[in-house]
């Protein structure tokens, strides 16, 4: 992702982020998210069935807030996707397991 669209992505402006301008900004890791999900879909430590976790929370209140926190994980924990029922949390996600980008975007939020 580069720098420019980064700033892009965080920086406050008069407006929420409408679904589509958050879905341009956000195509480029999401896709990455995807692929890296993806690639160790064999593995044992992998959550299944579960979506990449890209972000947690309200990205357009992250914009405006004075507090930015950043944080990185390697996987979502069986806690995110409990086997009873695996997207209690991203409810939206659970159709389609999120690959609509859009979807998976306001799953997310």
């Amino acid at each position: 992702m580069s720098v420019r669209n980064l700033r892009k992505m965080i920086r406050p402006s008069n407006k929420d982020l409408t679904t589509r301008e958050r879905g341009k900004l956000l195509s480029e890791p999401t896709a990455l998210a995807w692929q890296a999900f993806d690639r160790v879909a064999d593995r044992t430590f992998r959550v299944n069935p579960a979506i990449p976790i890209l972000f947690f929370g309200d990205l357009d209140a992250y914009r405006f807030s004075p507090l930015r926190v950043v944080t990185v994980g390697l996987n979502p924990s069986p806690e995110e996707f409990p086997a009873g029922e695996p997207f209690r949390r991203f409810p939206l996600a659970e159709c389609n397991r999120g690959r609509a980008p859009s979807r998976y975007l306001e799953a997310l939020s």
